[in-house]
């Protein structure tokens, strides 16, 4: 039984930090400018299971439990969409293969 609740229990870390690292880099890529502001705002999503570590501490929002469930989905689709706006604003130079022409 305690190998089922450790796995768990990482799951369960490992998704909230990577629901933190997304809604700390849209907060920064809004502030700097250096990503679209809807992908920014789109970091809402996985912050959704942010709100979920306040349960410990008596404050419970259980009407949201939806956002909670889709935040998981939504953290990885947030990943791939920064990826392809990566993608896109990348300099041609560093496409390989390609010589940069000036």
């Amino acid at each position: 039984m305690s190998k089922f609740a450790g796995i768990h229990g990482f799951v369960e870390g490992g998704i909230v930090t990577l629901c933190a690292w997304a809604v700390g880099i849209s907060l920064i890529g809004l502030r700097t400018r250096a990503l679209p502001v809807a992908l920014a705002i789109l970091g809402v999503v996985p912050g959704f299971r942010l709100l979920s570590i306040l349960g410990p501490f008596g404050i419970s929002a259980d009407g949201l439990w939806i956002f909670f469930v889709l935040s998981i989905p939504g953290a990885m689709l947030w990943c791939v969409a920064l990826g392809l706006v990566l993608l896109a604003r990348r300099p041609p130079s560093a496409v390989p293969g390609m010589v940069a022409t000036a």
